[in-house]
């Protein structure tokens, strides 16, 4: 399953590379949840899944994304309908710099022979006072 997922989501980032938040809206179930930032986003419907991706899609393309490259995942398989896959992701700059490095936990529900996100994690690192 490590190579399915890693193609999965080498091709999930590739929606993010081509600016594309209706093809990467088909990745997640509706309702999904998103945690970021210690903040809980719950999103009910297809709909509503798709203006969320387009506002954060844009963010990116503002932000400088370049290309998202897949470091490295890990693959729990929880049981035949569910797994939770952790992905450490880099974010290149148009700069050539890294805009980010991070890593994120997704919870995937199989729907007929389909794979959606129900949730995502983002390992948040605080940022620390100086």
């Amino acid at each position: 399953m490590e190579k399915f997922f890693a193609e999965y989501f080498a091709n999930y980032a590739r929606c993010y590379d081509d600016f594309d938040p209706e093809r990467l809206a088909k990745y997640f179930y509706a309702p999904t949840v998103m945690v970021r930032n210690g903040s809980v986003v719950a999103i009910s419907t297809s709909s509503d899944v798709l203006a969320y991706l387009r506002t954060f899609v844009a963010t990116y393309r503002e932000r400088g994304l370049k290309k998202s490259n897949l470091v490295s995942l890990e693959v729990k398989l929880l049981g035949w309908w569910s797994a939770l896959v952790t992905v450490h992701w880099i974010i290149d700059h148009t700069n050539g710099s890294i805009l980010r490095d991070f890593q994120t936990s997704y919870n995937l529900l199989k729907n007929g022979d389909d794979w959606h996100i129900l949730l995502t994690t983002n390992h948040d690192v605080p940022v620390q006072a100086a």
